[in-house]
């Protein structure tokens, strides 16, 4: 099993649009082969965590693929 920990803090200025786009990567997530479970920890600071699962490391790839094209294609920027 692969755990990786995506690291943010939401830039209140993009929060409704990275709200919208966060669950349709998690839709599209969970089509990835490999993929498990992810979890996400929110604190009052506007820090997030989020824990994903892969079964191998060709799902994590293809979940990095994906971020990387959220964000060229909206310019909302996806830190981790």
């Amino acid at each position: 099993m692969i755990i990786t920990v995506f690291r943010s803090r939401l830039m209140p200025e993009v929060r409704e649009e990275y709200v919208a786009l966060v669950d349709r990567m998690v839709e599209l997530a969970r089509t990835i082969p490999g993929y498990i479970s992810h979890k996400g920890f929110f604190a009052d600071d506007a820090e997030r965590v989020t824990i994903v699962e892969f079964e191998h490391e060709e799902g994590l790839l293809l979940l990095r693929i994906l971020r990387a094209g959220v964000h060229s294609r909206t310019g909302i920027p996806i830190q981790t």
